[in-house]
């Protein structure tokens, strides 16, 4: 798996400030402020397993060629067992 880390500029445009690459059983950890974004930059499968708590509730989608930015907000109301 590879990580890439952002910050976002004053200008709204995104930069990467650092790449980090995990192999089997490695652990990531990032915080809620966090801009990352995650793939698979090598040739064999990939399985993640994201754990976010608390649920995360919003979460911010960004377009890196045009700086456009997406909202997704959680909708946990159709969960079973409330």
């Amino acid at each position: 798996m590879t990580e890439e880390l952002f910050n976002k500029l004053p200008t709204g445009m995104m930069a990467p400030t650092l790449t980090r690459r995990f192999h089997t059983s490695e652990l990531s950890y990032i915080n809620t402020t966090t801009i990352h974004r995650v793939s698979n930059t090598h040739n064999g499968n990939l399985v993640t397993v994201n754990i976010y708590f608390p649920p995360l509730t919003l979460m911010n989608i960004y377009n890196l060629e045009n700086m456009q930015v997406e909202k997704w907000t959680a909708d946990y109301s159709d969960t079973k067992g409330e």
